[in-house]
């Protein structure tokens, strides 16, 4: 299991290179870090308590047309549909 740290730092390179400058991608809603076994129940026990890097979505991309890597530098990357999220 990779450090909190350094995982924190593949997070930021990621921000980088997918991300990009807030409001540029509008099915983007936020993202961040959680652990494999929150994002994935299947995964394999060793690999549960894992940090990965999740992208929250407005709407679902289709399969296939995912802009992000799987994995990026040894982080599992996971999107996840949240809707529409506004302030009031």
């Amino acid at each position: 299991m990779r450090a909190l740290a350094d995982v924190l730092t593949e997070k930021k390179a990621f921000e980088a290179e997918y991300i990009g400058k807030p409001g540029t991608n509008p099915n983007i809603m936020g993202w961040g870090i959680s652990k494999v076994g929150i994002m994935d129940p299947t995964a394999q026990d060793e690999q549960k308590d894992d940090y990965c890097i999740i992208v929250l979505l407005r709407v679902a991309i289709p399969e296939g047309q995912s802009p992000f890597p799987a994995e990026y530098k040894g982080v599992k990357v996971f999107m996840k549909v949240v809707g529409e999220i506004k302030l009031q």
